[in-house]
């Protein structure tokens, strides 16, 4: 159900703040005492539903900043794409109408594709390398391009879960993908490599998978399961095919407009609060990773190992068409390495 057919426009949202008129499955928020010094208002969204560890992350971080500045902050938190697409809330919060974002790789595809080539699918083994480069100079020099580009700051990321297939029959092999409708992100990246594999790819925004998948708009997705779990692809996906064929990110976005109203103090606090939230994800998204596939099962999913060297052998010419897309230091950096 739209925001509209609620009763509210997003914009009307957005200006409330409160919004307490809406979903409180989707949306948390903090009141204040009667005469009492106007706190500084923090709207955080996501297009991740409630239920999972993206939930609990923005969760730790409402706590850590409202209790470390003694109630100087208040954090409103809207899931579920309450408002709006990723898209959408990137351009409120280069606007300043959001504070927060609650990301991933979309971020990297929309305004630095050239620096960013963890999103080739069947390339990387491990979330090791991407970290590595995150954390380090590659995550200092994305921090300056996505500032400058869109007025928005990334704070802190955290490895995701490997990316799964799912469908409604098994699919070990490259050779089971041909002619399936894969619902995919708008990456590039993405698309080219498996419509190389034989697939149909077809992009559709992360919050109306659900429903193109019930309508048989497409046959099949991919995400980590997490996500599965989340946005309860169990319920029209019967099979999960352990391809772990990305490893990407999620990301704490702050509007810099926003950002250069705070103090020195609340800046360092607001930061301290942001990195640790993503800290604690990092240590609950391994904890919980194992029991995600128990309760999948549970659930009635069925998990198959994948021949994930077929996929692999033919990727090549995708590879090759996607080369001129990067830096070229970045491409024999973080890219060639992991081809032989």
């Amino acid at each position: 159900m739209s925001t509209r057919e609620r009763g509210l426009t997003r914009r009307e949202l957005l200006g409330m703040g409160l919004a307490a008129a809406t979903a409180p499955s989707f949306i948390w928020v903090t009141g204040r005492a009667e005469g009492a010094a106007r706190a500084i208002e923090v709207k955080y969204s996501t297009i991740v539903p409630p239920g999972g560890v993206e939930e609990a992350a923005l969760k730790k971080f409402k706590e850590l900043l409202e209790t470390r500045s003694n109630g100087e902050f208040t954090v409103n938190l809207f899931m579920s794409a309450v408002l709006g697409g990723e898209k959408d809330t990137f351009q409120q919060l280069s606007l300043g109408e959001t504070e927060m974002q609650f990301v991933a790789a979309i971020l990297t595809s929309t305004y630095a594709p050239e620096l960013f080539p963890f999103t080739i699918p069947f390339v990387h083994p491990s979330e090791e390398p991407m970290m590595k480069a995150l954390d380090g100079a590659l995550g200092a020099r994305l921090r300056e391009v996505i500032l400058k580009k869109a007025g928005i700051r990334p704070l802190m990321y955290s490895a995701r879960g490997p990316r799964k297939l799912t469908a409604n029959r098994p699919l070990p092999a490259q050779k089971d993908v041909a002619g399936l409708k894969l619902r995919l992100p708008l990456i590039k990246e993405y698309v080219e490599v498996w419509k190389e594999l034989g697939t149909i790819p077809t992009s559709i925004p992360g919050h109306e998978n659900y429903n193109a998948l019930q309508m048989g708009v497409v046959d099949a997705q991919e995400n980590p399961l997490s996500a599965i779990k989340a946005f309860r692809f169990y319920e029209v996906q019967k099979f999960c095919m352990h391809t772990d064929h990305i490893y990407d990110y999620r990301v704490c976005l702050v509007s810099e407009k926003f950002h250069q109203k705070l103090t020195p103090k609340q800046k360092e606090v607001f930061t301290g609060a942001a990195t640790d939230s993503f800290l604690y994800l990092r240590k609950i998204e391994k904890e919980w990773e194992g029991d995600l596939q128990k309760e999948l099962e549970q659930k009635g999913m069925k998990f198959v190992d994948a021949d994930k060297k077929s996929f692999r052998a033919k990727i090549s010419p995708a590879v090759e068409r996607l080369r001129p897309s990067f830096d070229k230091e970045i491409f024999e950096q973080y890219v060639k390495p992991y081809l032989a």
